[in-house]
């Protein structure tokens, strides 16, 4: 191609072969140059990344103007500039299949939906901006691959957000239904890409037909609602993506979220309303129970310790919340000699810790809220354990619950915040002074 270009027998570089982007650079160059430009003296390359790469590095000097398709531009704007040439979009229309990018989607968005289309600059972006979503939201993020490479770019953040129990919906397409495991070398072939991502997913599907789409992302849904959230992958070969299919309608599918029956309740409360010492660890399964934490902590006047994962559950200016200090060797062994521990929504893993994997070796009674029924007993036996959405749980203890004898629990978090800070490097100490003076 390159020496086709420089020997003139080609005239113009496209950024890709689809006979739509060609008419529209010749129809681009006619106008421009007032003479007629055919498809023929516009190179065909095979990729938009390899053809425009290739022309930037070897032929491209500044000054000269580069004129990619329209949905092209924001991906390699940065690219044209650092080659000092001028960038030109050159617009197709609408209808061809070669527009399928997030301005397209957007355009094609009806008017009154809500949903925006983002386009980052590499896939592995594209998870954490779906993961970061679903952080500051607490809503499901969205992130759309393309097959292969830009799904196992993504592995990361996808699998950050199954570590963290956040839900995100990942649609990636993958090879034509009849190449699927065939071995034959399709363009961006994975053996099998649903099982490749499934370990780091609630569920991983290929989807064969149109029609199984809309009972796939109800499942989904029923995972990031009424269980432990967590990624879904949906992979949509191509041909199945370009498949004629009827306007989809929702398929409900029953759900039920799981509660602590009455006599466990019960014998919680008790162990809340007879311990003196009283501790709460939140973790990233309370974060939409924050309301209900903070109530139940009031009347029980227990310090509250966060996890990472629950930073902003409790604020940080209440005086039960003694922020995240679970990391200090000192704070771990008061919590260790409590004669009772609430533990909600958290593995209490060695990330939580950072204790060289060492689980806590609780003395007192041990009461543990989780939805996910296989967490409650892992890496601690718990006294009761209590499998439900944590503000339904928080809930129905709260009215099991009486205030008792004062548990000086804004004293003890006071004390773990002075420790915490004292440990702090003093290195660090006036950065974090001047965020703290800085925020409202």
């Amino acid at each position: 191609a390159v020496d086709s270009m420089r020997s003139g027998r080609t005239r113009y570089a496209a950024g890709q072969g689809e006979q739509a982007a060609l008419e529209a650079i010749a129809a681009h160059l006619a106008r421009r140059s007032g003479t007629t430009v055919s498809t023929e003296e516009v190179l065909y390359t095979a990729g938009t990344q390899n053809g425009l790469c290739t022309c930037l590095m070897t032929l491209v000097h500044p000054g000269d103007e580069v004129l990619v398709p329209d949905p092209y531009y924001a991906t390699y704007e940065g690219l044209v500039a650092a080659s000092g040439a001028t960038f030109v979009p050159v617009a197709t229309t609408p209808e061809d299949r070669f527009h399928v990018t997030a301005e397209a989607i957007e355009r094609r968005i009806t008017p009154n939906s809500r949903v925006r289309a983002i386009s980052p600059r590499h896939e592995q972006g594209a998870g954490f901006m779906a993961d970061g979503w679903s952080i500051v939201t607490g809503r499901p993020g969205v992130c759309v691959l393309i097959s292969g490479p830009g799904v196992t770019n993504a592995l990361t953040p996808i699998a950050q957000a199954y570590h963290d129990s956040r839900p995100m919906l990942v649609l990636a397409s993958t090879t034509p239904t009849e190449a699927l495991g065939a071995h034959v070398g399709p363009l961006h072939d994975l053996p099998d890409q649903a099982a490749l991502v499934r370990s780091v997913c609630a569920f991983s599907e290929t989807v064969t037909d149109p029609d199984q789409l809309p009972e796939l992302i109800e499942r989904a849904w029923n995972v990031f609602t009424s269980s432990r959230p967590r990624p879904v992958h949906l992979a949509i070969p191509m041909d199945v993506l370009e498949a004629e299919c009827e306007q989809f309608a929702r398929v409900k599918i029953p759900t039920q979220v799981p509660a602590p029956t009455s006599e466990d309740l019960a014998r919680a409360a008790e162990i809340l309303n007879a311990s003196q010492s009283l501790v709460i660890i939140a973790g990233g399964g309370a974060k939409d129970a924050g309301d209900a934490l903070v109530a139940l902590a009031e009347t029980l006047d227990a310090p509250v310790v966060l996890t990472g994962n629950a930073k902003g559950v409790v604020a940080s200016r209440h005086p039960l919340c003694s922020e995240n200090t679970l990391v200090f060797g000192r704070i771990q062994r008061e919590i260790e000699s409590a004669d009772a521990v609430l533990v909600v929504g958290s593995e209490l893993s060695d990330t939580d810790l950072y204790n060289n994997g060492r689980a806590l070796a609780f003395t007192g009674s041990v009461v543990r809220i989780d939805i996910d029924e296989e967490q409650i007993t892992r890496r601690v036996t718990p006294s009761v354990s209590l499998v439900g959405d944590a503000r339904t749980t928080l809930n129905a203890l709260r009215a099991l619950v009486t205030p008792g004898a004062p548990r000086n629990g804004a004293t003890r978090a006071q004390t773990w915040r002075e420790h915490s800070r004292n440990k702090t490097s003093k290195d660090f100490a006036p950065w974090l002074e001047a965020i703290e003076r800085a925020l409202p």
